[in-house]
C-alpha cells in the first residue's frame, strides 16, 4: 500500500488521516490542501490518529505545493522523512515533522505557522532550504522513542510523544527534573537557513550537535528554563552562523566540543527589550555580528567563521541597524553604535 501523486489538485477534509500509505507517501508534484482531525486548534481523544501525510515506511516530497492543518503531526514517518524540494506550509496542534527514526532536509522552502515542535527525529539533517519554524515548545528536537497520537491537552502544553519517563526521581515524581542523559542522537547542520521562534529550546539534542554550514537563527525561551542551543552531548561548530537568544536561567548553556571556529557566549545579566540591536566588532572596529532581536534576550550565543578562538571582541547594544535583514541579520558594517557594554572572548 504506497501513494505516489504526480501533480493535479488535492483537496481533503478527514476527520482522521488525510494521506496515509502503510508504507510509503511519494509526492513530486500537484497542489495539495489537506486538513485533518478539525485542524492545528482541535483536542484529539487519546486512540484518535489525525496526521496530515502519513507514510508508516517513508514520506518522501521531491516537490509540489503542500498546506497541511492537522490536529496531530502534519507529516508522519514512523521510519523516515526526506524533503528534496517543494513549496509546504504547516500548522498542527502536535509536532510539523516527524519520524522515528530520520529526518532529512535537502530543499524547498518549509513555514511552520503554528507547532507543538518543528522537526522531530532520532537524527535530524538540514543540507539545504529555507525552513522558518514557531513552535510552542522547541524548535529542533531529537530523542529515542515512538509517536503515540492523541495525547495533546486542549491548549497544547503537553507533547503526544513520550520520549522516557516523566518523572527523573525515585517512583518517577511527575514534579521531579527528568536525568539528563546522552543518547545516540544527532543533528547534522549542512546548509540552508533555519529561523526558528519558540517558547522552548531552539535546538533540543538528546545527543550531540554538528554544524558545518548555512545559516541558524534561533530565538528561544524567555521563561528561564529552556535554551537557544540544548545538547546533552556536545555541539560542534565546524563551519556556518549559529546567533541564538534566550533568557537566562539555571540551564543556559553555549557551543561546547571540538569546534574550529570561534564561538560567544554572554550573560548580560539583565533582560533587553525585543528589537535591540546586539553588535559584535573586532577591537580595531571590524564588525562581526549585527542583529536585531526579535524577543526579550539576556543570553546570546554566536559563532561564526568570522570569530577566531582567544581573540576579544567589543559588545554594543542598542544603537541601529540599517539595509535589509535576513531574519534579523544585518551586514555587519549596517550600525550606527549604540552603547559598548564590556568586551568578551571567543572560546
Amino acid at each position: 500500500g504506497y501513494i505516489v501523486v504526480a501533480d493535479g489538485t488535492i483537496d481533503i477534509t478527514a476527520g482522521g488521516d488525510a494521506i496515509q500509505a502503510e508504507t510509503d507517501v511519494v509526492i513530486t508534484g500537484g497542489d495539495i490542501d489537506v486538513s485533518a482531525g478539525g485542524g492545528s486548534t482541535a483536542t484529539l481523544g487519546t486512540d484518535d490518529s489525525a496526521k496530515g501525510i502519513k507514510g508508516a515506511v517513508s514520506v518522501v516530497i521531491e516537490g509540489g505545493t503542500i498546506a497541511v492543518d492537522a490536529a496531530d503531526d502534519a507529516i508522519h514517518s514512523n521510519v523516515a522523512i526526506t524533503i528534496n524540494d517543494g513549496s509546504i506550509d504547516l500548522a498542527t496542534g502536535d509536532d510539523a515533522i516527524h519520524a522515528d527514526e530520520t529526518v532529512e532536509v535537502n530543499g524547498g522552502i518549509i513555514t511552520v505557522s503554528e507547532s507543538y515542535e518543528g522537526l522531530e527525529a532520532a537524527i535530524i539533517t538540514i543540507n539545504d532550504g529555507d525552513i522558518q519554524i514557531t513552535a510552542s515548545d522547541d524548535g529542533l528536537n531529537v530523542a529515542g522513542g515512538t509517536d503515540g497520537s492523541g495525547e495533546l491537552t486542549a491548549d497544547g502544553t503537553e507533547s503526544a510523544d513520550r520520549f522516557g519517563p516523566v518523572g527523573g526521581g525515585p517512583g518517577g515524581d511527575p514534579g521531579a527534573a527528568g536525568e539528563e542523559t546522552v543518547g545516540d542522537y544527532h543533528i547534522y547542520l549542512n546548509g540552508g537557513t533555519v529561523v526558528v521562534d519558540a517558547i522552548g529550546d531552539g535546538i533540543d539534542s538528546n545527543g550531540d550537535v554538528v554544524m558545518t554550514g548555512g545559516t541558524v537563527v534561533l530565538s528561544a525561551a524567555t521563561n528561564g528554563r529552556d535554551n537557544a542551543a540544548d545538547s546533552n552531548g556536545t555541539f560542534e561548530m565546524l563551519g556556518g552562523t549559529l546567533i541564538g537568544t534566550n533568557v537566562d536561567g539555571r540551564v543556559s548553556e553555549g557551543v561546547e566540543g571540538t569546534s574550529t571556529q570561534g564561538a560567544i557566549y554572554l550573560t548580560t545579566r539583565s533582560i533587553y527589550a525585543a528589537g535591540t540591536v546586539i553588535h559584535f566588532e573586532t577591537t580595531d572596529g571590524d564588525g562581526v555580528l549585527t542583529f536585531a532581536a526579535s524577543k526579550e534576550f539576556s543570553v546570546v550565543v554566536f559563532s561564526s567563521p568570522d570569530l577566531v578562538p582567544g581573540e576579544t571582541y567589543d559588545v554594543y547594544l542598542d544603537g541601529s541597524s540599517s539595509g535589509e535583514s535576513i531574519s534579523g541579520l544585518y551586514g555587519s558594517d549596517a550600525y550606527e553604535p549604540g552603547t559598548l557594554v564590556g568586551t568578551v572572548t571567543a572560546s
